[in-house]
């Protein structure tokens, strides 16, 4: 199968996701409605600084052609633990109306095959990235 065409931008963040870090995550968000993903993670971020103190996460998210948002993280065991947490409380107060995990675990190439696995799925010619702008 044919590897997608990646930008340099998104290509880097990834591989800063698969350094070191004690876990990774992946998970796909979904909604009828338009989904404001800076609202959606600003959420996350706000939740996991408040409960757990914790900054050493890092966060990659593209919009896909379905209009769904993939989101990776690496970080620490709680920040990942958190995840499930996020998803159904996201669920419950109208963030978005599903969630799912794609991927959990500690392997860094594993989640890299992932994550590649999403972008082949979802990368169109008009894709958001967590940096910002579009591809075009």
């Amino acid at each position: 199968m044919e590897k997608p065409v990646v930008p340099e931008q998104l290509a880097s963040r990834i591989a800063r996701l698969a350094e070191s870090a004690p876990r990774r995550i992946i998970f796909k968000l979904k909604s009828d409605t338009a989904l404001d993903v800076k609202r959606i993670l600003g959420n996350f971020k706000e939740v996991v600084q408040r409960i757990y103190s914790e900054k050493s996460y890092r966060i990659l998210w593209f919009r896909c052609k379905d209009g769904s948002i993939t989101v990776a993280i690496a970080g620490t065991r709680p920040v990942i633990a958190h995840v499930e947490l996020f998803l159904a409380h996201g669920r419950m107060s109208g963030l978005f109306e599903s969630g799912s995990i794609v991927y959990e675990g500690m392997g860094a190439k594993s989640f890299q095959a992932h994550v590649e696995r999403q972008l082949r799925q979802y990368v169109t010619t008009q894709v958001e990235h967590s940096f910002g702008g579009t591809n075009p």
